[in-house]
């Protein structure tokens, strides 16, 4: 393989690495805010909860088309709770196919970096050797001597 295609393949193995960390990165900070979505909705959903039973254990006589309104609230509370955590799961998923994405990148960029060395080793091997060889023909060469 030629040395320009191994340096060429040497950059964009490190780019992709470079993009998938970056990738990787992100998708993490997405986790981490639908984490505290969930938890923000799950704090709010047990704040209704906690007020609704008081209205309707102490009857105090808040009219009913209030309690039916927060009823339903705390339904759409938990309908989107359940998103949230579809959401969570789905950007779990994605954050390990961005992992195995970004080792299989390093994994790449390890192999050509191998390729690279051994094509340098032994470009620097043939040419000890044609040294070698030169030397050796130099010495071995009968000399000519005049008379």
């Amino acid at each position: 393989m030629r040395p320009e295609t191994l340096k060429l393949l040497q950059a964009v193995a490190t780019r992709k690495v470079q993009i998938t960390a970056q990738q990787a990165a992100e998708q993490q900070r997405r986790l981490q805010q639908a984490t505290a979505h969930e938890v923000l909705f799950l704090q709010h959903a047990a704040k209704l909860e906690v007020r609704t039973r008081q209205w309707l254990d102490q009857d105090s006589g808040c009219p009913t088309h209030l309690l039916l309104g927060a009823q339903h609230f705390h339904k759409a509370m938990h309908t989107a709770l359940d998103l949230q955590h579809s959401t969570i799961l789905h950007l779990q998923e994605t954050q390990a196919i961005a992992a195995a994405t970004a080792g299989a990148a390093q994994r790449l960029q390890r192999q050509i970096m191998h390729l690279f060395t051994q094509q340098q080793q032994g470009e620097a091997s043939t040419q000890r050797q044609q040294e070698q060889r030169l030397n050796d023909n130099l010495c071995t060469r009968p000399r000519v001597t005049q008379q």
